[in-house]
């Protein structure tokens, strides 16, 4: 008598604890998305001040600005199209070790599009970290700052 309501406990136990992981698994994925339009921005700052941060200590920066909206101004040197879906928008910074990579939603193509080489341009993202791609001894490997839902604020022609 006593082992049955034994095994009866913990199997309602164990049932239990079944349906708490499936309704947090449930909200956890179906928590709503970030909107970065409407969200203001943590931090202003500009691409090259976001990258020598990182550059400097990545994980002070994390802390700072990782998975929060930024506004960042940059100088573009460089705008991707190979996937329509994921436009890309790169800023040079001051600091020859890296760059600043932007990517964008994909609504914002014809706007990314439009954009000229050597323009400035404002953008609004949320940061996704730092991308240090080669070895510590190796001085000229290639570090950028990541940034994803990219939404262009303001676009300044070169004159």
């Amino acid at each position: 008598m006593i082992k049955k309501k034994h095994i009866k406990l913990v199997l309602y136990i164990k049932l239990g604890l079944i349906a708490m992981v499936a309704i947090i698994v449930f909200f956890v994925f179906n928590k709503p998305h970030r909107d970065v339009a409407q969200t203001a921005p943590a931090f202003s700052l500009s691409a090259t001040e976001l990258f020598n941060n990182y550059d400097a200590n990545e994980a002070a920066s994390n802390k700072k600005y990782l998975d929060k909206v930024l506004q960042v101004e940059g100088k573009v040197l460089e705008i991707i199209l190979e996937n329509p879906a994921k436009p890309e928008a790169v800023f040079t910074t001051e600091n020859a070790a890296g760059t600043v990579t932007c990517g964008f939603k994909p609504e914002e193509l014809e706007k990314v599009k439009a954009i000229k080489i050597h323009s400035t341009i404002t953008i609004k993202g949320e940061c996704k970290g730092f991308n240090n791609s080669g070895d510590i001894l190796d001085l000229l490997s290639e570090k950028d700052v990541l940034f994803s839902k990219c939404i262009i604020i303001d676009h300044l022609e070169k004159k």
